[in-house]
């Protein structure tokens, strides 16, 4: 029991054994690998000899170095050059199965670090010619996974940049193997973000320049954002989470988890622990933050796009291909021009060619012409394209789907470039809103309503205006530019808070509290905490000192530059004594001093930190010595500590510019969120009353009817004469009587009308999905004529009866 087995001799063990032996313990079987790998290139020998031929043992052999090599990297280094060589004399000769299991081991020994990628990487780039579709999957899988694990943890711009040149070189050659699965490696890596420059998107749009179709085809559809169908490797890791997991799907995988744990037919520790890592591992996955790396779609990176666009519609112009590969050029062009802003003005009447109502791609073709126009393109290079989708396809012969499909990309184009449309093709388009064969053609004809309701009514009729527009909207030149220079409906809160202010100042005169907001998320107070912030700084206000000091003819006026927000805070209204001075309450000893502007703009001016109106301004208060009331001292200005003030304390300065209107809000001061969030409301509330419904109307009517006097109401009650409304009642009758005696016998029936006249009075396709209407659809002239002469033959039956 306790005795160690004795070592079995080498020659009896298998390479399976020896494998799993060598890699447990390398030292003490270093002798064997030896042997091994002697015989393994006395096997190379002989396949030299004989390239063609199947050789189970060298398969096993290749396997076997491959796996063990990286444990014995000195003794291995040669092995990988060895097979390079023999596969690229003999790559066309060579049996497949042994140039299968060669290619694997080169790639295994690649993956354990045994050889540089810049030794078998390019290599694998030319087996890329051999027509083995297997192989190249297997190539493709490990090109990208071993680009990928050189750049898992830290980029390596030295590797890269061998990689790139040498896949560069491969799209310039005529072997167009290799080329289209270099471009698919790109393509790959650049959506798995390993390769995301610039300079790799504008390699693969070498790629739409190629002489080979499927190159044209993977590159342009590389543009377009379209990489799943590129893509011919393998999937990705399952195992690598990419994003955090939602809680449903935490939720869900930890009830796979246990209930993959409790149907085990015994429950044993390992099971326990494997459930338990899972767990934790699906846990952990919920609070995954991945680092995502901002990458553009390759159509906004390419250098020089209207080089490239033009480059590409003398292609398409030239070209003899498939509809399918010069649609997928019309894409990308119109992709680039409508994000780049580019002028490719021979784009649109090669777009004339194909718009025909019977072509097969109609709806792709339309979408192109869409996507191609922007408001940087003159109306005139695009106006012709416009006209012949409205000759060809908006007309009366054509068939409403196609009427539909006009109309709809009419609207569009407009709405993109809105001076495409003139008025008289306008009014033609406007009719189809009364088109009564189908719905669709109507509601697409009122979409172009109402898209230059908005842009420019005055193109429209005066019925098809709107009740609510904005007469005034023009449509802006082509080329002009519009500038803001306000907040959109800044005006709204000057008016609300020159409302608030006035009713402030009312409340104040009648002594009754001002009532506040209800509106959610206005803080009223906002400003006054500014304003008590202000003052009890070091800093001085000199356009509240200013206003302290102005006149009560000008009081209403605000100085320039002060906030145009009113504050509701006590009036500073001087009351006049009988010496033509001010008399204070005793509520004012409490506030401070008054500062007189005199001394503000001295002090200023001594301090350096004055304006050139400052400067004109204490000039004309008497800082000079030559004044122009007699040369009064300047301390007479001053505000006594009294706080009474004599009329010449403010004498009218010279050369001071009148003041003009006060500024804006959003000029004055920075408009806080509840600010927007109040202009949003009274945006809101504006629309409504603007907007009066009939609703509304009816209301305000009875509103002013309840109003008057129960007098009045009686008397326009009574107003309407008995004898005419009971005239009003005979002419009703004999109406209905007419209609009655207009009847014939036939179709006054007792009981009402039956299912089958109701039928008569729907709609054909309310009742088209009924079996008999179905069947009639289906019938054969043959059987419409039989059923015909049956119809006719019964009604003559009828006649003879009735005469009879």
């Amino acid at each position: 029991m306790g005795k160690r087995h004795a070592r079995i001799p080498v020659h009896e063990l298998t390479l399976v054994d020896l494998r799993a032996k060598l890699k447990r313990d390398p030292s003490n079987y270093r002798d064997e690998f030896l042997v091994q790998l002697r015989h393994f290139e006395s096997c190379l020998q002989m396949l030299e000899l004989r390239p063609s031929e199947r050789s189970k043992e060298l398969c096993e052999l290749l396997g076997f170095i491959g796996q063990v090599a990286a444990s014995f990297p000195q003794d291995a280094a040669h092995v990988p050059g060895m097979l390079v060589n023999l596969l690229e004399r003999h790559l066309g000769a060579i049996h497949p199965a042994v140039r299968k299991h060669a290619i694997l081991a080169l790639m295994t020994m690649r993956s354990r670090e045994l050889v540089p990628p810049d030794a078998v990487l390019p290599f694998f780039f030319k087996l890329f010619r051999l027509p083995d579709k297997e192989l190249r999957k297997h190539l493709v899988s490990h090109i990208i996974y071993d680009i990928k694990r050189i750049n898992a943890k830290k980029k390596d711009p030295a590797a890269n940049r061998k990689l790139q040149t040498f896949m560069h070189k491969i799209l310039d050659e005529d072997d167009s193997a290799a080329a289209l699965y270099s471009l698919i490696v790109m393509i790959d890596l650049y959506r798995r973000k390993v390769w995301s420059s610039n300079q790799m998107v504008n390699t693969i749009a070498r790629g739409c320049f190629s002489k080979h179709s499927k190159i044209v085809i993977v590159a342009l559809r590389f543009l377009l954002g379209q990489y799943s169908k590129v893509s011919v490797h393998q999937s990705e890791n399952p195992d690598e989470v990419k994003q955090a997991l939602t809680d449903q799907e935490v939720g869900k995988k930890r009830r796979e988890i246990m209930y993959n744990f409790k149907k085990a037919a015994k429950k044993t520790g390992k099971r326990r622990h494997l459930m338990e890592k899972a767990l934790l591992k699906v846990e952990k996955a919920r609070h995954i933050k991945p680092v995502e790396e901002k990458v553009f779609p390759a159509v906004e990176v390419i250098n020089d796009p209207q080089g490239f666009a033009e480059k590409l519609l003398g292609v398409l112009q030239k070209s003899h291909q498939s509809f399918d590969l010069r649609l997928l050029v019309m894409r990308v062009m119109a992709r680039l021009i409508s994000t780049h802003q580019l002028q490719v003005l021979s784009f649109y009447p090669y777009l004339e060619r194909h718009m025909e109502p019977f072509h097969r791609e109609v709806a792709s073709i339309m979408e192109v012409a869409v996507e191609s126009v922007h408001d940087m393109i003159p109306p005139d290079a695009a106006t012709p394209l416009l006209m012949t989708i409205a000759n060809h396809f908006v007309n009366d012969k054509s068939e409403p789907d196609i009427i539909t499909i006009g109309l709809n990309t009419i609207r569009e184009m407009c709405r993109r470039q809105p001076l495409l449309m003139n008025d008289t093709l306008l009014q033609d388009l406007v009719e189809y809103k009364s088109y009564k064969k189908d719905r669709g053609v109507a509601m697409a004809a009122k979409g172009i309503i109402h898209l230059y309701r908005g842009l420019q009514p005055t193109m429209l009729r005066k019925k098809d205006r709107g009740k609510f527009h904005d007469s005034d909207a023009m449509i802006p030149a082509f080329g002009s530019s519009q500038t803001v220079d306000r907040v959109p409906g800044i005006e709204l809160l000057e008016d609300y808070e020159r409302e608030r202010a006035e009713a402030a100042a009312e409340a104040e005169d009648t002594g009754q509290p001002l009532e506040e907001e209800s509106d959610e998320g206005w803080i009223e107070g906002e400003d006054s905490d500014d304003s008590s912030s202000s003052d009890s700084g070091d800093w001085v206000d000199v356009s509240s000192a200013s206003s302290a000091s102005m006149s009560e003819d000008d009081e209403g006026e605000l100085p320039e530059g002060e906030d145009a927000k009113p504050k509701p805070r006590k009036s500073r209204k001087p009351a006049m004594g009988p010496d033509g001075g001010n008399d204070h309450d005793d509520d004012d000893k409490n506030f401070p001093e008054l500062v007189n502007l005199d001394d503000v703009v001295t002090t200023t001016k001594a301090d350096g930190a004055v304006d050139s109106d400052s400067s004109s301004d204490s000039e004309s208060y008497g800082d000079s010595p030559g004044l122009s009331d007699g040369g009064k001292d300047p301390a007479s200005a001053v505000t006594p500590p009294g706080g009474q003030r004599t009329a010449s304390a403010n004498p009218p300065s010279r050369g001071r510019k009148p003041a003009g209107p006060p500024p804006r809000v959003d000029a004055a001061r920075i408009l806080t969120p509840a600010d927007f969030r109040k202009i949003e409301a009274l945006s809101q509330q504006r629309a409504l009353t603007s907007k009066a419904t009939s609703t509304l109307k009816r209301r305000k009517k009875l509103e002013e009817l309840r109003a008057q006097p129960l007098s009045e109401t009686l008397e326009l009650g009574t107003a309407k004469s008995r004898e005419k409304a009971k005239e009003e009642r005979r002419q009703k009758v004999e109406k209905v009587r007419e209609r009655h005696k207009a009847r014939s016998k036939k179709d006054r029936k007792g009981g009402g009308t039956s299912h089958r006249d109701k039928e008569h009075a729907k709609r054909f396709i309310l009742t088209r999905h009924k079996f008999s209407v179905r069947r009639k659809t289906k019938l054969s002239s043959k059987q419409k004529l039989k059923t015909d002469k049956k119809r006719q033959k019964g009604l003559v039956k009828f006649k003879i009866r009735h005469k009879l």
